[in-house]
């Protein structure tokens, strides 16, 4: 830098003032040029290349030796194009800087430099004309790129969270700790308490709230001041209460207070509010529901306590019965004409036939009375069994009987699936066309969550019609002339699947045989 005074003469004293002036002032830009924070380009515009730097700007591009920067090109130290300037050439960009800087204007700019290793450095400069050479400037720039990015990541976490407050399906509203006044509320709080704007919704009180006992308007103040005090205290608090709108309706609302201590000295509480009166009646109807199924459960329960002890009960006199009409048969036998001996007969047997169905009525309500014993059951020593126990009714039959296994083991009430097993058999043996062989087939198969069963046998089968009814209490499809039973059997099967947590189905029709299908769950 140099300073002249065209006036003064060489070795004049005024001379040598103004050299030393010049001198000074000469050291003192140069002392701020090398040591400011800013980062300091002297750039020619003309030959596009950078002439000097100070050691801040190699320090804010990442260089070790600043001197690296200096003879750089704009093509070297800028990119071309760059994300956060969006279609924009940055190299023409350039170019209009230069122009400006001809006309001798200074401005601020901002833009994209290439650091050390090309890394990007977003910078807001100010570029002054040096008026020294033509088309040079200084570029005065600082590294802005954490500030700029923080605030645009700010403003898209302000927005996602803009969208979430406007679009939330709660209610937001945010409400200042100390005079408990709305500060502001999305639309959907709006909606909840039928308010059409903020200034509407800042009218509701204490008033509008009301306790599951009917308290008084103060005890709702009191109520309404708790829960502040408590999300004041604990941060949050949680409320579900009555609330009568702005459109006088009367709407159940739940929700929590939270408390904002950003602020500590005026913290914001903030509340999360739903209108939840459709769920809060049917919870009621539910439970109300289920107040009705434990009735029933309880009459049920009775009702099979009654059948228990009315079928052991019953028996004994049923017994009695049979035993003195015989004993008054035999004693009358030469004074009984072939009527009365007709009648005596029809004791007799209806007395069995009402035996048989007490029997039946006091097995079935053993069936869920009787302690369910889980253990490990092994299917070829249990379908061996139940050979043996029934090998009277199988060879009178001649019945034939098939197995096929792809399981070896089950876990379940043994005495209980024996019984179910034996009602099947009977039905399959009974329920047969005369002069025909019975055939049963059983088989087993493994699911992930149970084991499934079917016997199938080639007996007369069922109309469809009947399959939905066929397990329910005294349902016969034949008359007992045809076929003997009481109607007990598959409503025992059905009983004994159901608390072994499975389900139970018929695939039959008229003519071709029946097919009863079960599973028994593997985790009881």
């Amino acid at each position: 830098m140099k300073l002249e005074h065209e006036d003064s003469e060489p070795n004049s004293p005024h001379h040598n003032r103004l050299s030393n002036l010049g001198g000074e002032i000469h050291l003192r830009y140069e002392a701020l040029f090398h040591n400011t924070l800013d980062g300091i380009l002297i750039y020619n515009y003309i030959n596009k290349e950078i002439v000097d730097c100070n050691k801040a700007a190699g320090t804010l591009l990442g260089y070790p030796d600043e001197r690296e920067l200096i003879g750089k090109s704009d093509l070297e130290f800028v990119p071309k194009y760059d994300v956060l300037f969006p279609d924009q050439d940055l190299h023409s960009y350039i170019v209009e800087n230069g122009k400006r800087v001809m006309n001798g204007e200074s401005f601020s700019t901002q833009g994209i430099f290439l650091g050390f290793n090309n890394q990007r450095y977003l910078i807001k400069a100010n570029v002054v004309p040096t008026f020294f050479q033509s088309g040079e400037a200084f570029i005065i720039f600082k590294d802005v790129t954490n500030e700029v990015l923080s605030k645009k990541a700010l403003r898209a976490s302000e927005g996602r969270y803009r969208d979430i407050y406007e679009n939330s399906h709660e209610g937001i509203i945010y409400i200042d700790s100390n005079s408990l006044d709305v500060i502001m509320c999305n639309n959907r709080a709006l909606e909840v308490f039928g308010a059409s704007d903020i200034q509407e919704f800042r009218k509701i009180d204490a008033s509008y709230f009301y306790l599951d006992d009917g308290s008084t308007q103060l005890s709702s103040k009191r109520m309404y001041i708790s829960i502040v005090r408590n999300a004041l205290c604990n941060g949050r608090s949680t409320f579900s209460l009555w609330f009568k709108n702005l459109k006088d309706v009367l709407i159940r609302i739940e929700g929590v207070l939270v408390c904002d201590n950003s602020k500590r000295k005026h913290p914001k509480l903030i509340a999360f509010v739903r209108n939840v009166t459709e769920l809060y009646e049917s919870q009621i109807a539910l439970h109300q529901k289920n107040e009705q199924l434990n009735s029933y459960i309880d009459s049920n329960l009775q009702l099979e306590n009654f059948a228990y002890l009315a079928s052991h009960d019953l028996q004994t006199p049923l017994r009695s019965i049979i035993s003195f009409s015989q004993l008054l048969e035999r004693r009358l036998d030469a004074k009984l004409e072939p009527s009365e001996r007709e009648l005596f007969k029809f004791i007799t047997s209806s007395g069995r036939s009402m035996g048989e169905i007490v029997n039946q009525l006091l097995s079935f309500s053993k069936v869920e009375r009787d302690p369910f014993k889980r253990t490990k059951i092994d299917l070829d020593n249990l379908f061996n069994q139940l050979s043996i126990d029934m090998s009277s009714d199988i060879k009178g039959s001649n019945a034939v009987i098939e197995f096929n296994f792809n399981c070896q083991e089950i876990i379940a009430d043994r005495q209980k699936i024996m019984l179910l097993l034996r009602n099947l058999y009977s039905n399959s043996i009974k329920f047969i066309e005369k002069g025909t062989r019975p055939h049963i087939q059983v088989f087993c198969d493994e699911k992930p969550l149970h084991w499934l069963f079917c016997i199938k046998d080639n007996g007369i089968g069922i109309d469809k019609k009947y399959h939905d009814t066929i397990f329910a209490m005294f349902k016969r499809l034949h008359v007992k002339e045809e076929y003997s039973g009481s109607g007990f059997g598959l409503s025992m099967v059905k009983k004994i699947i159901d608390l072994h947590k499975g389900a139970v189905w018929v695939e039959s029709s008229l003519g071709a045989g029946t097919s009863i299908y079960f599973t028994i769950a593997k985790q009881l």
